[in-house]
């Protein structure tokens, strides 16, 4: 009985640390979702500042050669394919290459056979997932 009540409580133990690990890696992946997501905003409203300001400076002439509505609808196409590019993705890349680089040393701490076994099979994976998707967008093209 003594012993039951130990294992209780020690698996209680590793569930109240792994629910609140579990919480931590949602908040602050909120966190950096929106900070990312406000460096971004601020990165694209400079540099759509400086994009007036050198449209300002141009001559009038300039102005004449340009289609009416093409310089807005650049602008925002524009800005829109930087905010997109420099948003969360930054932090997705970050962090999903540090929890494969971290599970690899776990991996390699634990089971280093096994971690060399997955090495090779990795690229093989790789290589049938690639042309899965190929096979896949031909379908849906025809």
């Amino acid at each position: 009985m003594q012993l039951m009540l130990r294992v209780l409580k020690k698996k209680t133990f590793i569930l109240a640390c792994l629910t609140i690990f579990c919480l931590c890696f949602f908040l602050l992946g909120n966190l950096q979702y929106m900070c990312l997501r406000n460096a971004a905003l601020n990165i694209s409203c400079t540099i759509r500042g400086e994009y007036i300001k050198s449209l300002l400076r141009q001559d009038a002439a300039w102005f004449d050669q340009q289609k009416a509505g093409t310089l807005t609808a650049q602008l925002n196409e524009n800005i829109n394919k930087i905010r997109d590019g420099i948003g969360d993705k930054v932090g997705l890349i970050v962090r999903n290459m540090t929890m494969f680089l971290t599970g690899i040393i776990v991996g390699f701490i634990y089971n280093w056979r096994v971690t060399l076994v997955m090495f090779g099979l990795g690229p093989v994976s790789a290589a049938l997932l690639s042309f899965m998707a190929r096979v896949r967008l031909l379908i849906e093209i025809q």
